[in-house]
């Protein structure tokens, strides 16, 4: 089991957009910046397949970065599955 992330720090209007456009860019994620200043992605469940296994293919499911550009690369990394979009 992953560890828990730290306790996130209250957002800043920065912090806010940052990680709206992460979670646009990445959906099924959730973006957590952290109190040091860390960035968490953790993927949300996946969905259960007909036979009652989860579908998880392999994926990471917690990506851990310094800063949001290097969480945004990581996530790239850690999904390949296609519904993560090109920053525009």
């Amino acid at each position: 089991m992953p560890p828990h992330p730290a306790p996130t720090a209250p957002p800043t209007a920065d912090t806010a957009a940052v990680k709206a456009s992460l979670r646009e860019q990445f959906p099924g994620w959730q973006i957590i910046p952290t109190d040091r200043g860390r960035w968490w992605g953790v993927r949300e469940p996946l969905p259960i397949g007909d036979d009652g296994a989860v579908n998880d293919h392999g994926q990471t499911s917690v990506v851990i970065a310094e800063t949001p550009d290097e969480l945004r690369e990581r996530l790239a990394a850690a999904d390949p599955r296609p519904n993560h979009r090109e920053r525009s």
